[in-house]
């Protein structure tokens, strides 16, 4: 992974003061079906909870904590390249299978640093910990597919 010392520090400081905020955990999934509505429909849990409504689903904040425990195993990854790929390796299968695309793990990334600057303020996330958090997510999905794209290779010589 291509990140400098400073950016590891500061995605970690960030992440760190991110997971404080529980209250703002589900506001992330919120804003990304807000901008992408049928992106609600792949979970079946709360598929069809009114978007007013989900700020206190269960259901949602189960997913979302979740999330968090991805995003923060990657975090703690950031020094080991080996594990961060293999961690990688994992959420790509499970979401290849559930037919999330590449351009919606993009969609996500755009909503998700966006989501920290609105949740962390804009002296936290400032334009060094926006930069960080840009090309960790870049690399993030990079690899996310490079995976999809082995998965392809197989299921096409499965034929």
């Amino acid at each position: 992974m291509s990140l400098t010392e400073k950016q590891r520090s500061v995605i970690h400081d960030t992440w760190k003061s991110m997971q404080q905020s529980r209250k703002a955990w589900n506001d992330l999934l919120i804003s990304l079906f807000a901008k992408h509505t049928e992106y609600q429909k792949l979970f079946k849990g709360f598929a069809n909870v009114p978007l007013d409504q989900l700020r206190d689903n269960k259901r949602l904040t189960t997913q979302m904590a979740a999330v968090v425990a991805v995003i923060s195993a990657c975090i703690e990854c950031l020094h080991d390249e080996n594990a961060l790929i293999d961690m990688l390796k994992g959420l790509a299968l499970r979401h290849y299978h559930r037919n999330v695309t590449i351009q919606m793990f993009e969609n996500m990334g755009v909503v998700f640093i966006s989501w920290l600057v609105d949740t962390l303020g804009s002296q936290t996330m400032d334009e060094e910990a926006i930069a960080a958090w840009g090309l960790f997510y870049t690399t993030f999905v990079s690899i996310i597919k490079r995976y999809y794209e082995e998965f392809d290779n197989k299921n096409a010589n499965n034929i």
